[in-house]
């Protein structure tokens, strides 16, 4: 590790552990990418990874529409070549209230990506193709929201601390939606991390920050850039076969109502079952 990886890894470290306030930003519908870059291999193979992820989490807000947030989905490198590799990701989120029913489904929205990547010594680089769709439940809706963004991500894990068992996965993300419907997205930029430190060889503590902006058509000035934010917290438990991660995050999400077009701020408490 050169020694302004290992400065920059530090940095990062402080700014997830001391920031007091969510400094980071979600989007309805975004799916986080992988974690953990393929190893650096010359053997062409496929099916080489698959990581499934299942969420569901209590949103405390006092507004009927918004009760609990739950989403699905995984990850599966179909290909991997020399230092690269394709991969093909898939998402459904739903999102709860209490407007017509205890349990309402208002919101379903679906996420298709697929990723070309090459490794470099300075961590993944992959150009990628994605495609959001939002739709409401028993609600009238005749028109689409949805957009595709292209552009570039960035993804690299570092061990840090004098016994290493800090380990830092940090992202990073530039797109440009190609085509939208009913949204005013322009362009999408994304960055953070987790840091992870391990309590037992089964139990495990993390922290993630997340940043995004979003840039918008719109000429009403009070558009202009969104932000928004997420700032999680949580512990992890290794079982057999799967992982859970009970975390609780203060989030600010863009256009979390798609027809209002209103960013909202909430504590979420959740659980997390994952790909060990």
């Amino acid at each position: 590790m050169t020694a302004a990886r290992r400065t920059l890894g530090w940095a990062a470290a402080a700014a997830l552990w001391c920031l007091a306030v969510p400094c980071a930003a979600q989007i309805v519908g975004d799916a986080p990418p992988a974690p953990v870059p393929p190893p650096t291999t010359a053997t062409l193979d496929f099916l080489t990874r698959y990581q499934f992820h299942l969420n569901a989490e209590s949103i405390l807000v006092h507004d009927h529409r918004f009760s609990w947030d739950a989403d699905f989905g995984g990850e599966i490198d179909l290909l991997q070549y020399e230092n690269g590799r394709l991969t093909f990701v898939g998402n459904y989120e739903v999102i709860l209230g209490k407007e017509l029913r205890r349990f309402d489904a208002e919101q379903g929205n679906y996420v298709l990506a697929g990723s070309l990547s090459r490794q470099t010594r300075y961590g993944e680089l992959a150009g990628f193709l994605q495609h959001v769709s939002r739709h409401l439940s028993d609600r009238p809706k005749l028109f689409g929201v949805d957009w595709n963004l292209l552009g570039a991500r960035w993804i690299d894990v570092t061990d840090l601390g004098p016994d290493r068992r800090l380990h830092l996965e940090s992202h990073a993300m530039l797109g440009r939606t190609v085509t939208r419907s009913y949204v005013d997205y322009t362009w999408m930029l994304a960055a953070g991390g987790t840091l992870r430190r391990p309590i037992t060889d089964r139990v495990g503590s993390f922290g993630s920050l997340d940043l995004t902006l979003v840039g918008t058509a719109d000429p009403n000035p009070n558009r202009g850039v969104l932000k928004g934010s997420s700032l999680e917290g949580g512990v992890r438990l290794r079982g057999r076969a799967a992982s859970v991660e009970i975390f609780a995050r203060l989030e600010h999400r863009i256009d979390a109502e798609m027809l209002e077009r209103v960013s909202r701020s909430w504590l979420l408490l959740g659980f997390r079952f994952l790909s060990p």
